[in-house]
């Protein structure tokens, strides 16, 4: 018996022996680790705050970019609509025998494209990204539309004001002419700038901003759950290799209803001003 518990303590003494030893390594290797460890939780933090207020400011000037393209399209259509009419009722109040040379002046608003820096890093996610670059590239065209509409007014104008000097019409062949070039202006305004250029514009901002508040209220993991075919499980890879062909158009049919919602508010809005 006194062997058998001599062996037994024996044993046990190696045991003890043993995790004492590994103990001593895994203290020095977490006590060494820490360092590094406290460094990376605070770089992962840093990132992470970083990402949020730059979802946060591109939120900012997503919501400025929309409210001067609603403001520049309800001054247009009141130019457009109201100030025109009075315009070419004015042109037909001069006597038939004299020619018109009046004028009417393109409204004056605020315009600019959306700053450089709203590119200068990622957002955490690939859709928005696009989104942003396209929305980016639009918003560098938004006052170069709005000056080419005022600068064809102006010629329009110009051009009228030479045809009546010259008078190589008759006054009367001459104001019909002048009516004609601005109900064509008009119509070009309509279709082109307030019935095409600014509604597209309007919804990539929209769906842009749409996204942008999804991602800022969820993690990184759980935005990619929900949107990243790579964290999903698929019964087939053509299953899989299709939602990676069809993620973008899935994803703005996501933000379809919120899009639709705002744009309904905005319209709302408009009506009671």
């Amino acid at each position: 018996m006194n062997i058998v518990a001599e062996y037994i303590i024996s044993i046990w003494s190696g045991v003890v022996a043993f995790l004492s030893s590994w103990q001593t390594l895994i203290g020095a290797f977490l006590g060494a680790s820490a360092p590094f460890l406290l460094w990376r939780f605070a770089e992962n933090y840093r990132e992470k705050k970083g990402t949020q207020q730059y979802l946060y400011y591109l939120q900012r000037m997503i919501v400025d970019q929309i409210n001067l393209l609603n403001d520049a399209d309800n001054t247009i259509k009141h130019f457009i609509n109201l100030k025109m009419n009075v315009f070419l009722e004015r042109i037909d109040e001069n006597p038939v025998t004299a020619y018109s040379v009046n004028t009417v002046f393109f409204p004056l608003f605020s315009v600019r494209p959306l700053p450089d820096d709203v590119n200068a890093k990622s957002s955490g996610s690939g859709y928005i990204d696009n989104k942003i670059a396209k929305v980016y590239a639009l918003s560098r065209d938004f006052p170069h539309i709005i000056d080419d509409a005022r600068l064809q007014l102006k010629d329009t104008i110009e051009r009228n004001e030479k045809i009546s000097f010259g008078g190589h019409n008759s006054p009367e062949a001459q104001k019909a002419q002048f009516k004609e070039n601005i109900e064509e202006y008009r119509k070009m305004v309509k279709e082109e700038i307030i019935g095409k250029n600014f509604p597209i514009y309007m919804r990539k901002l929209l769906e842009t901003l749409a996204a942008l508040e999804e991602k800022a209220r969820m993690t990184r993991i759980a935005w990619k759950l929900k949107f990243d075919p790579r964290w999903k499980f698929y019964l087939a890879k053509e299953s899989y290799l299709k939602a990676k062909e069809t993620i973008m158009d899935d994803m703005d049919l996501h933000f379809r209803i919120p899009v639709e919602k705002r744009l309904a508010e905005i319209e709302t809005t408009n009506q009671k001003k």
